[in-house]
């Protein structure tokens, strides 16, 4: 228990050394309301200023946030509506938290003014990215945060049936690999450098086959269970593995059409829903898996903090961009 009291107040101290020192000066946390009663309850409402982000970049930032506020005696609210986000279309903006998520203490924003308690606004800075637990050595502290997520980043009921669903039709039984292919980075990285700059590197094509080869075998799994963006991966992974290659069924674009941040054309709600439910069902279902393997990205950091444990696990780390 001592090492993870340790690395809290390492996390408070180094990711929110911004938020502590300059609360009044940039206006990070901002009190929008004093507490109209005495002994009332107090509200942090966790806003994110950047809109293209991915769904599980907010899973990880708003993990850290909600235990910020709950060690300073707030309920965390998750705000995903008040400024614009990339998943649904800008004229049917909603909080998107809400549409797969609990909200932390089951307190949405509306309830949060009506009770007459305290209101404060976490702006939570555009370039902030926590400490990734995948390379973490003490499995205190892995546990730790494991717990905080199962606790507070709960699917609403609908998801988890779906998520469920889903599960028993595509791995739960099988001795299944989990692999994550972000090709999006590596197409960006062609068309767009400069937006990748200090990001960790994603393997390539080539090196993903080999490595699932290489730790399919040594692992002992009869199945792979992978995660793309374009049907070229999808096509070449079932070629490669045929019948012992599973992913979820999504309208994955070619390569050559693919752009990183393309939901941001999502043209309806229903797109908007089916794309990030697809998504969400491939790293709920990577977490899963017997054992897994992958580089550096928020759709990897969210499978492992989902996880209770894998039988192996092996983050390859390939640089920077």
């Amino acid at each position: 228990m001592g090492n993870i009291k340790q690395y809290l107040k390492f996390l408070l101290k180094r990711e929110y050394r911004d938020y502590i020192r300059n609360l009044e000066k940039d206006g990070t946390i901002e009190l929008v309301r004093n507490s109209e009663k005495t002994n009332s309850l107090k509200f942090m409402i966790l806003l994110r200023r950047n809109e293209n982000v991915g769904f599980f970049s907010d899973y990880i930032v708003f993990l850290k946030e909600i235990e910020y506020a709950r060690q300073r005696g707030y309920i965390p609210i998750v705000d995903r509506k008040s400024i614009k986000n990339i998943f649904f279309p800008a004229d049917q903006q909603v909080n998107t938290w809400e549409v797969f998520f609990e909200q932390p203490l089951e307190y949405t924003i509306e309830r949060a003014y009506d009770s007459g308690g305290e209101i404060c606004i976490n702006h939570i800075p555009s370039k902030f990215e926590p400490v990734s637990l995948m390379h973490c050595e003490d499995m205190d502290v892995v546990s730790y945060w494991r717990t905080i997520a199962r606790r507070y980043i709960r699917f609403n009921n609908e998801t988890t049936k779906f998520l469920e669903e889903q599960g028993k039709k595509l791995i739960y039984g099988k001795r299944v690999l989990g692999i994550s292919v972000r090709e999006g980075y590596i197409k960006l990285n062609e068309t767009e450098p400069e937006r990748l700059a200090g990001h960790p590197r994603q393997l390539e094509i080539d090196q993903i086959l080999s490595y699932t080869k290489k730790y399919r075998k040594l692992w002992n799994c009869e199945y792979i269970f992978f995660t793309c963006q374009t049907k070229d991966v999808e096509e070449l992974l079932k070629k490669e593995f045929k019948d012992k290659a599973i992913c979820v069924e999504r309208n994955r674009k070619s390569y050559e059409e693919l752009s990183e941040g393309s939901q941001i054309h999502v043209k309806s709600y229903e797109e908007g829903y089916k794309n990030e439910l697809g998504y969400i069902t491939e790293i709920y279902l990577l977490s899963k898996c017997t054992s897994f393997m992958c580089s550096e990205n928020s759709g990897s950091e969210a499978a492992y903090i989902m996880s209770d444990g894998f039988e192996n696990f092996k983050c390859i780390e390939a640089g920077i961009y």
